[in-house]
């Protein structure tokens, strides 16, 4: 089988995009429009030659494609822009929101476009967050704000192997925030007629639907994820087990739902096919289906992006050829590339496309191995192996990005998608039935049901001994190599290629190799970490893989906050979610401790008594005596100032002290320092 043509586009259009993320500079936009330009003169001028099978040729066009992909992503940054909002210093600004606003624990995120800076119109987009409030209840998407507050730079807080919250951002093209009281904002004008909008009202109908129903509370969550995408109000005890199931996609309305909703209506509309240009009303409506279910259910990136992947294939279905599936996979991947270029970089579209690849290519084979004549059991074989050829696809991607593995991922998938094809069918008729109250409360009793068996059922799976492997850490180099290991050994298996098997064996020596690198150099590492957390304090001291974990209370008992700040560092040095012994902060007094020769204290109590140390974390509100800052400077201590500290005590200190011996956390990061 030939590799689709439309691969050679996108491999240097991809890596265009990439460049364009780390290396946006204007004088490289310059260079890549002006040689992109003349490329594609030359291309025109060797096109009807016969150059064109030459690999001059080839060359040329991989450079034009590989330059188009870096204009694009360059000009999708809006940072790079020049009437950009943030350059200028004005408090004003005139701002639309241009998502439905998130309701948090304490206030509402919006994601707004800045239309107007003073009167100047400017561009970009930035995240805002308004004290809850019935105010800022009553805003919807498109309504209009003006703001007087200044943006901040959204920065990373620099832990060691933490989720990158700010390059998350900026793959959205947010680059600024900015925290508004009461007082400093009003609404300009409401939101005026759109399509969206309109979207977004009849899925604000359904979702007040789900709230008004007689579904149980937490049944109600469930229904609003699996129907509606809305995952806010997932409780903790469903997320963690569902994720320890490995079924967390059923929880989000992406390829899985698109896909189920797609079967549905190939079922229902299959004797169309037997009419006069029936293959064309057919495809016809099927597309239109999947189009109008992405859009009810709030049009967000993963269900228009599998919307469009499946459209492709429907659409090219009738021709029945592999190869056309595949061209149809990577047409979708193009176009939204050219809307999206930072797509690319976001975890639901690799996974996405991934799985895609995976089911479509190495499903049918899996399946072909075992014969069924049972039509029951030879149907779970079907989703088995649909199962297994997604995860063989996707597991490296999920050890890298999430450090876990499903073990049972056959058995609950098994039970999660038959069950989420019942839920979307029978919630079909209930949103389009609800106002027949005798079927509305009978399908309420059939979904309270159907929804307490599934979430019993992922619980019941979490508590399986080693239903999840946690902890997994490995490098973007060992993902690529696995992903090495697969590629060559499903070559080797389909072709019966000797060379593909021992470069298989070859690729699995070389990620042993890595890991055993990656094991000794931690186990001769030791270190302090001071993590850059607000209103909690945690502290790391690393001897090889056993750590003391210092920390406040509060953050030890908040699971969510440990897993995003400090879990993925414990990930990659010990292997475990939990560290080798817990120290609490809250019972000591400004505590002292040695790591070898160089001597560490904690101030979180008013100072009685000064020591000589070498490095001093600060997290006391209390006031500072100018004359322990002279002390500290004698005796060339280095000050750690936390995030916690108030910006007088911060300027208080610095102001009194060499900035060598000064490191305020807030601006540059978490500290770290081996010993």
């Amino acid at each position: 089988m030939k590799a689709p043509k439309i691969l050679i586009m996108c491999i240097p259009f991809c890596f265009g995009i990439v460049f364009s993320f780390y290396y946006n500079d204007y004088t490289i936009q310059n260079t890549a429009l002006y040689l992109t330009l003349l490329l594609f003169l030359v291309l025109l001028l060797l096109l009807p030659l016969r150059f064109r099978n030459t690999i001059l040729f080839g060359i040329i066009a991989i450079t034009t494609f590989c330059s188009l992909g870096f204009l694009n992503g360059s000009a999708h940054q809006s940072i790079s822009t020049n009437p950009y909002f943030f350059h200028k210093k004005s408090p004003y600004f005139l701002v639309k929101i241009i998502e439905k606003p998130i309701q948090k624990k304490n206030s509402i995120k919006l994601i707004v476009e800045v239309l107007q800076n003073d009167s100047m119109a400017k561009q970009g987009q930035a995240l805002l967050y308004l004290k809850n409030g019935d105010k800022s209840n009553m805003l919807n998407y498109g309504d209009w704000l003006l703001i007087k507050n200044k943006f901040q730079p959204i920065k990373p807080n620099g832990n060691p192997y933490e989720f990158d919250y700010a390059r998350y951002l900026k793959i959205h093209n947010l680059y600024h925030q900015s925290f508004l009281k009461t007082q400093e904002w009003k609404l300009y004008a409401r939101a005026k007629p759109s399509l969206f909008g309109r979207i977004l009202k009849i899925r604000n109908y359904f979702e007040k639907l789900i709230d008004n129903s007689t579904l149980f509370p937490k049944n109600k969550s469930i229904a609003k994820a699996l129907f509606l995408g809305e995952k806010e109000a997932l409780d903790k005890d469903i997320l963690r087990s569902f994720s320890s199931a490995g079924a967390m996609h059923v929880l989000a309305v992406s390829g899985l739902h698109v896909g189920i909703i797609m079967l549905i209506l190939t079922s229902l509309l299959k004797p169309i096919k037997r009419l006069k240009h029936g293959n064309i009303v057919y495809t016809a409506l099927i597309i239109s289906g999947v189009w109008l279910y992405a859009l009810l259910t709030g049009g967000s990136p993963s269900v228009i992006r599998s919307a469009l992947m499946f459209s492709f294939i429907i659409f090219n279905v009738g021709l029945e050829r592999e190869s056309s599936v595949y061209q149809s996979i990577l047409i979708s991947a193009f176009l939204i590339l050219i809307f999206d270029p930072f797509a690319l970089f976001k975890v639901g579209f690799q996974l996405s496309y991934l799985a895609v690849l995976g089911i479509v290519f190495l499903q049918p084979r899996i399946y072909r191995l075992w014969y069924i004549q049972n039509k029951s059991l030879d149907y779970l074989w079907q989703i088995t192996a649909v199962s297994i050829a997604a995860q063989i696809a996707t597991f490296p991607l999920g050890l890298y990005y999430f450090h876990q593995f499903p073990s049972l991922f056959f058995i609950s998938n098994i039970i999660v998608i038959p069950l989420a094809f019942i839920l979307l069918f029978l919630g079909f008729f209930y949103f389009s039935l609800h106002l027949i109250t005798p079927i509305k409360l009978l399908l309420e009793e059939i979904l309270n049901f159907l929804f307490y068996v599934l979430s019993q059922s992922m619980a019941f799976i979490e508590q399986i001994p080693n239903a999840i492997a946690w902890g997994i850490s490995i490098s973007w180099q060992e993902t690529m190599t696995i992903y090495f290991c697969i590629i060559s050994l499903i070559f080797a298996l389909k072709n019966k290629h000797f060379p593909a098997l021992l470069a298989s064996m070859i690729g699995v020596i070389i990620l042993i190799s890595l890991s055993l690198i990656e094991k000794q150099q931690i186990s001769n590492e030791n270190k302090c970490i001071v993590y850059n957390l607000k209103n909690d304090f945690a502290m790391d001291v690393f001897f090889g893989n056993k750590n003391y974990f210092i920390s406040t209370n509060s953050l030890s008992q908040n699971e969510s906050k440990l897993l995003f700040n400090v879990k993925h560092n414990w990930y990659h040095y010990r292997g475990d979610a939990s560290p080798y012994q817990n120290i609490r902060i809250d019972t000591l007094s400004n505590p002292v401790f040695k790591t070898n020769q160089k001597t560490w204290q904690i101030i979180n109590h008013k100072i009685s008594t000064l020591r000589a140390t070498d490095y001093l974390v600060l997290i006391s509100k209390q006031y500072i005596p100018k004359e322990s800052i002279d002390f500290w400077k004698r005796e060339k201590c280095t000050v750690i100032l936390h995030p916690n500290l108030s910006r007088k005590m911060k300027k208080w200190i610095q102001l009194n002290m060499p900035e060598n011996l000064t490191y305020d956390m807030a601006k540059q990061g978490a500290f770290s320092k081996s010993f």
